[in-house]
C-alpha cells in the first residue's frame, strides 16, 4: 500500500472537501451509504448520487 507523503494544502483538496461536506449536510448521505441507499428507490438519493458527477474528476 502506498501512502502519500504530501503535506501541502492545495485548491483541489479544499474544493473536494467543501463539496463532500456540503453534499453530506444537504442530502444527509455520505457517498458510500448514498450508493447503498440507491436500492431504496427514493428520488433524493438518485439526485445525490448523480450530483457527484463522473468518477475521477
Amino acid at each position: 500500500m502506498k501512502l502519500f507523503t504530501a503535506s501541502h494544502i492545495d485548491w483541489r483538496l479544499v474544493t473536494g472537501s467543501t463539496q463532500f461536506g456540503n453534499g453530506w449536510s444537504i442530502a444527509g448521505f455520505s457517498p458510500g451509504p448514498g450508493l447503498v441507499a440507491l436500492g431504496m428507490g427514493e428520488f433524493k438519493v438518485l439526485v445525490f448520487v448523480c450530483g457527484h458527477g463522473p468518477p475521477g474528476l
